[in-house]
């Protein structure tokens, strides 16, 4: 797990706390462990290395403790919202996404500099409570499935399918993922790149939701390694698995100035 902030004393780095969460333990309490001893301070230019290194010293870790039972790793990148439509290569090269499974999250929710996180994080309560369906396909959901426009209520469904350029990252997309992250909604697949061909497009997103959510990840990564595969983005956020950040002293009152 890679929570990814804004670097409030350099703009042209993020703050970033990797983690490593262990499912051995209670779902709802995941064990956890730090991978660094304080935030890293990274450039958009240097994230796809250091990504690359905090992967491979994650797969260390597991080793040496779960030697010689086999693992699976997947990888939660949580960006903020202003560039969460950018590419994933941007982020993580190209070969990581067909090794692991990644997905991205909305770090907004939980940066102790945001003012609204805890409205935020109790969005996507609302909106797991919503999803959540064990052993139920996730083609089943109530979808909400845009072209270039969407005006409907956003709270009144499940999950986020994006055929076109609606959720890059343009200002209109910007301001259409502030909606996706308050509607609460914790799944949106949408083109990480173009494709015209819609049967692509249909075939792709079709094989990703033939699954129930327990198997999704697994789903995300078996498809990126396809050779028929388009490029696809996943927004997937469990409010059980979201970045740790220290967090500041609970106020007693409100004060002002």
């Amino acid at each position: 797990m890679v929570g990814t902030f804004p670097n409030l004393q350099d703009s042209s780095k993020f703050r970033v706390v990797p983690e490593l969460c262990y499912s051995e333990a209670t779902p709802s309490k995941p064990r956890r462990e730090f991978l660094a001893e304080k935030d890293c301070s990274v450039s958009i230019e240097d994230f796809p290395t250091f990504f690359d290194e905090i992967v491979a010293f994650a797969e260390q870790k597991i080793h040496r403790r779960y030697d010689p039972r086999s693992w699976e790793l997947r990888v939660s990148l949580s960006l903020p919202a202003t560039v969460l439509g950018s590419p994933l290569t941007q982020w993580c090269g190209e070969s990581l996404p067909r090794q692991h499974p990644i997905v991205i999250g909305c770090s907004d929710r939980v940066n102790p500099d945001h003012p609204r996180r805890f409205y935020l994080y109790n969005r996507l309560k609302h909106g797991w409570a919503r999803f959540f369906k064990p052993q139920k396909p996730l083609k089943e959901l109530n979808w909400l499935i845009t072209g270039e426009s969407a005006r409907d209520d956003w709270e009144t469904y499940e999950a986020v399918q994006c055929w076109g350029g609606w959720l890059r990252c343009r200002q209109a997309a910007v301001e259409r993922w502030y909606t996706l992250i308050e509607s609460g909604i914790p799944l949106a697949i949408w083109l990480d790149g173009d494709c015209p061909q819609p049967q692509a497009i249909a075939q792709t997103f079709a094989r990703l939701t033939d699954c129930c959510h327990e198997e999704f990840l697994d789903r995300v990564r078996s498809e990126r390694r396809g050779s028929d595969s388009i490029p696809f983005g996943v927004f997937y956020e469990n409010p059980n698995y979201l970045p740790t950040v220290a967090e500041t002293s609970e106020e007693q009152f409100f004060r002002w100035g």
